[in-house]
C-alpha cells in the first residue's frame, strides 16, 4: 500500500476542511493551489491598481507555496510541476506551458519541475511573467501550463499549484 502524508503548515493559508495544503507521496510533494492569502491576517493581500495580479499577491502566493514545501522537507527549486490559472476574456487563447525559475528564501526556490498558473484575465498575463521571473531564475526551469479560467475562490485572479520532488 502507498503511504502518504498530509503536510501542514502556519507559515501558509489554512487548509479548509476537506483538502491538505500539499501530500508527501513517494517522494514528491503535491501542493494544492495557492491564492494570494496572507496567512497571519487569512485576506487576500492588497493589491495595485494594475489587478491582483501585480507583485504583491503573486508574491504572496509564491512565498505561501514555498512554505508548504519547505515543511514538507522540500523547496521550491525542486518544483517538478505548477499551475498557474487565471481567468481570460478570450477564449481563443490556448493554455501556454513555460518552465519555471528557482526560488530563494524570500522568492520561490527553483527544483520545482512542474507549474500551473490560473488566472482570470490574460491581459494580466505579461504582469504575471515580471513577477514569476524574478522568481524563477536558475536553469532548467521547470515546466509550466497558465490556463484561463472563469472565476477563482475569494475574487482573487491568480492560483499557482505545483509538485515538487523531495
Amino acid at each position: 500500500m502507498v503511504q502518504k502524508e498530509a503536510v501542514l503548515t502556519d507559515k501558509a493559508p489554512a487548509p479548509l476542511a476537506f483538502f491538505s495544503q500539499a501530500i508527501k507521496c513517494q517522494g514528491m510533494v503535491y501542493c494544492s493551489g495557492s491564492i494570494g492569502v496572507d496567512p497571519a491576517t487569512g485576506k487576500i493581500v492588497e493589491t495595485g491598481i494594475q489587478g491582483r495580479t501585480t507583485p504583491p499577491i503573486q508574491e504572496q502566493i509564491l512565498k505561501n507555496l514555498a512554505a508548504v514545501l519547505e515543511a514538507a522537507g522540500s523547496s521550491i527549486d525542486n518544483c517538478v510541476k505548477g499551475i498557474l490559472s487565471h481567468p481570460f476574456t478570450s477564449s481563443s487563447l490556448p493554455p501556454l506551458l513555460y518552465p519555471l525559475p528557482p526560488f530563494k528564501r524570500h522568492e520561490i526556490p527553483t527544483h520545482k519541475i512542474k507549474v500551473n498558473v490560473f488566472i482570470t484575465k490574460m491581459e494580466n498575463f505579461a504582469a504575471m511573467n515580471e513577477v514569476y521571473a524574478k522568481v524563477f531564475t536558475k536553469d532548467p526551469k521547470p515546466v509550466r501550463t497558465c490556463v484561463a479560467v472563469f472565476e477563482l475562490p475569494l475574487g482573487t485572479d491568480v492560483e499557482i499549484e505545483c509538485v515538487a520532488h523531495m
